[in-house]
């Protein structure tokens, strides 16, 4: 009977990523959020370009950047037209140039840019946001640059 109930959410949160609609899969640790959003990606692959990233564990700031710039680094790998934006926006912006949350902050804004230029809708699954331990970052301004490069470009 838990399966119908998932394929049930998993159709309403597909028909709403379609009618470009934010998007947020809350829950408790266990309860099938990660299974939901593999389940999503399959049937969104070729219609959306996805990026998943999980900030547990996240320390530092230096590794923040390294998996952010890693998550968004495979967009070339979905999207054959963004290969060259995203490989010369990554020259523009060297991970050790990015080392405070201004420098980072920039970096989102020009790779919204990139994606909206693009015109492709992106869906952005931000796992355990709450576990990024840094001080030094806010993370509802964080959470607002990321909301921003999900809304839609149409």
């Amino acid at each position: 009977m838990k399966e119908i109930v998932r394929k049930k959410e998993l159709e309403d949160i597909y028909e709403r990523i379609l009618a470009r609609e934010n998007v947020q899969i809350i829950g408790q640790a266990g309860s099938g959020k990660s299974h939901l959003q593999a389940e999503l990606s399959k049937r969104l692959k070729g219609r959306r370009i996805i990026f998943s990233l999980n900030f547990t564990g996240i320390y530092q700031f230096s590794e923040l950047v390294f998996r952010i710039r890693n998550c968004f680094e495979g967009a070339g790998n979905q999207n054959a037209g963004l290969d060259y934006q995203m490989r010369r926006l990554h020259q523009e912006h060297p991970a050790h140039r990015i080392q405070n949350v201004k420098s980072l902050f920039d970096y989102l804004k020009d790779l919204m840019n990139v994606l909206f230029q693009a015109g492709q809708d992106v869906v952005l699954c931000l796992e355990d946001l709450e576990f990024c331990e840094l001080d030094e970052l806010p993370l509802d301004e964080l959470l607002k640059q990321f909301q921003k490069m999900s809304t839609a470009v149409n």
